[in-house]
């Protein structure tokens, strides 16, 4: 864990060309990048939830709590899962602030939720869960480049014929399950 965060500022250089949106031509995806991934407005439950949860667990920053909340207000998801949460509650309220009547599920077993978010370790389980997620979903998984399995597992999953929209943001990998879009797999630089 340390390394890793002495190595941040080189990956940070290396991915210096793909910062807010630059090199994307698709509007959907561009769109994407610069109203969710890089939205610095604060959000109504910003505030709230700082109070409630002021330490987050280990490895999980507060701009990362964020942005799993404005992903979950993207997707407006009717069912989210969380695999194997145990410890991670303070992710799972910012994910349900944002879609309150989203129908939570901490099961490992696919369940077919519009929404799935892996935070704990999700190598052997990442595949089956792609293979439920249904046409709009969306699948996030944290720490895709943490070690060489799971990013060889990342990249895996990329072949899979449900990544049709993927977005490599180095702590998070994100999948949308988008068959009508052309097949595009995108790097961000988000630090």
């Amino acid at each position: 864990m340390f390394l890793s965060h002495l190595l941040r500022p080189w990956h940070w250089l290396r991915r210096i060309r793909h910062r807010c949106g630059y090199g994307i031509h698709s509007p959907f995806a561009f769109s994407f990048v610069t109203g969710v991934v890089y939205e610095a407005w604060p959000y109504y439950a910003y505030a709230p939830l700082r109070r409630r949860w002021p330490m987050l667990p280990a490895g999980l920053r507060r701009k990362d709590a964020q942005l799993l909340f404005r992903l979950a207000n993207f997707c407006h998801p009717c069912g989210l899962q969380c695999p194997d949460a145990e410890g991670l509650e303070a992710a799972v309220a910012y994910l349900q602030a944002a879609c309150p009547h989203a129908a939570l599920s901490l099961a490992a077993e696919p369940n077919g939720s519009d929404m799935v978010v892996c935070l704990q370790p999700w190598d052997d389980c990442a595949a089956r869960l792609l293979e439920s997620l249904p046409t709009g979903g969306m699948l996030v998984l944290h720490r895709i480049h943490a070690t060489q399995r799971r990013s060889a597992a990342w990249q895996r999953l990329l072949h899979m014929p449900q990544a049709q929209i993927a977005f490599d943001l180095r702590d998070f990998g994100i999948i949308l399950h988008l068959p009508h879009m052309q097949r595009a797999h995108y790097v961000i630089n988000y630090f």
